[in-house]
């Protein structure tokens, strides 16, 4: 990730700052693509589709890492859905 410049929002007990969330936004839509390649949703059944999305950390984002999500502020669900 980037270098911490100052928060610009907070989640929780946690301070999201600008250059971490750039970093993040980059590291999702990385992953988005990479989900997208190894598993084309369509020739991918749903269920497969899902497990993986949820194995890449881009099922609901803001969840802890190894809990279908990165740890990241909710507001980055929009980057991964897109």
């Amino acid at each position: 990730m980037g270098v911490a410049r100052g928060p610009v929002d907070s989640v929780g007990n946690m301070t999201v700052t600008a250059a971490a969330e750039t970093a993040t936004e980059a590291d999702i839509l990385r992953r988005v693509e990479d989900l997208l390649a190894a598993h084309p949703p369509a020739t991918t059944a749903p269920r497969a589709f899902h497990e993986a999305r949820f194995d890449a950390g881009l099922a609901w984002v803001h969840f802890p890492e190894g809990a279908g999500g990165l740890g990241v502020a909710p507001r980055l669900q929009r980057t991964a859905v897109q």
